[in-house]
């Protein structure tokens, strides 16, 4: 046997690895004695293809002594002792990506190591990637979050490559935080589907998703999983998506009656004001904005208000109250209630996690 991970040692060993509580020394050294793992050691990260892990002590190839710890899909941790030149040779002829090893003296220490070793792989992975990138801020990342959300809301062709831009920027600022990434991957998908209210439907299509990403464990894995994410999500979001500007979501009046609205955010305008820019009656305007948008134009009103506020609460100083009327709100409870409402936080919460 390769490798080992009984319910116990799997769940304790986890957690600990990935930032839970640190098991008792007496705890790792039982279970690390019962799979032979001995001290001192060294520990490499390694990746791999699939579900199940490489079988590293078959055929003529077979590596010096070794333990393989296999707790999640496409990563495994391999405690060894021996020279490290011969070891690195054999993985390398099995076509496995690993890092270079890390020493682990005592038992003790043996989750630290594994956690330095994951780092190590992956510095070694994303060298490349970092060297092509040149310097990295947060405001790089912003500003290539923001292009790629735009792009991907108004369905322009290169919004994969946008998609894919940020994602690389991403992956290299925040190659040691794994928990990191993974909130800001979702944090890109909340925004995307942050104004739609559609039940069970956007409810199954984003936990498939989610679903999806809690499995990457790899972080070179993200190039293609979260792509293939937003792909998926595509089709449920396509049609949905008619305030974004996508081209034949709504029909004439509406479109008429949206670009008119975007236009006068900071007016007290409605639905009268609305119709006859669209040339149709109230009564009429309402039952084909419903229908073609799924929402009524007093949320579509409300959802735009809001972007326009975030918008000032992220790049600008002013005070709430400017912000508020600049937005559209007549009010600062309004703005306060709407604003919470949509982006689920308070206006001032919002733009101190902005700037955090």
């Amino acid at each position: 046997m390769t490798y080992f991970d009984p319910p116990e040692s799997h769940a304790i060993l986890y957690e600990a690895i990935h930032g839970g509580p640190p098991p008792r020394p007496r705890e790792v050294k039982r279970m690390l004695a019962s799979a032979g793992v001995g001290f001192p050691c060294a520990v490499v990260a390694l990746q791999y293809a699939g579900r199940k892990p490489p079988r590293l002590a078959e055929g003529r190839r077979a590596l010096p002594p070794h333990r393989l710890l296999a707790v999640h899909p496409n990563m495994a941790y391999l405690s060894f002792a021996g020279p490290d030149p011969p070891f690195a040779r054999a993985l390398a002829r099995r076509r496995l990506e690993f890092g270079p090893p890390h020493p682990c003296p005592a038992p003790q220490r043996w989750v630290g190591a594994v956690q330095q070793a994951i780092l190590k792989l992956r510095a070694r992975q994303f060298a490349p990637l970092e060297r092509r990138l040149g310097e990295l801020s947060f405001e790089r990342e912003r500003a290539a979050r923001q292009e790629a959300l735009r792009l991907y809301r108004e369905r322009h062709a290169p919004y994969e490559a946008a998609v894919r831009d940020w994602l690389r920027i991403v992956l290299v600022r925040h190659q040691r935080q794994l928990h990191e990434v993974r909130r800001k991957l979702l944090e890109f998908l909340m925004l995307l589907t942050r104004d739609l209210d559609e039940g069970w439907g956007l409810d199954r299509a984003l936990h498939e998703q989610l679903a999806r990403l809690r499995e990457t464990f790899a972080l070179p894995l993200f190039l293609e999983a979260f792509p293939e994410a937003l792909r998926e999500l595509a089709r449920y979001l396509r049609g949905r998506l008619a305030d974004a500007g996508e081209p034949g979501a709504a029909g004439e009046p509406v479109r008429r009656a949206q670009g008119w609205l975007r236009e006068r955010l900071a007016e007290p305008v409605g639905l009268a004001q609305a119709a006859a820019a669209a040339h149709v009656s109230p009564a009429h305007l309402s039952r084909l904005f419903r229908k073609e948008t799924g929402r009524t134009l007093t949320e579509f009103l409300q959802r735009q208000r809001v972007d326009r506020a975030r918008k000032l609460l992220a790049e600008t100083g002013h005070g709430l109250l400017q912000v508020a009327l600049e937005s559209g709100f007549q009010t600062p409870e309004h703005f306060h209630r709407v604003f919470k409402k949509f982006v689920r936080m308070t206006p001032r919460a919002y733009r101190l996690a902005q700037r955090a």
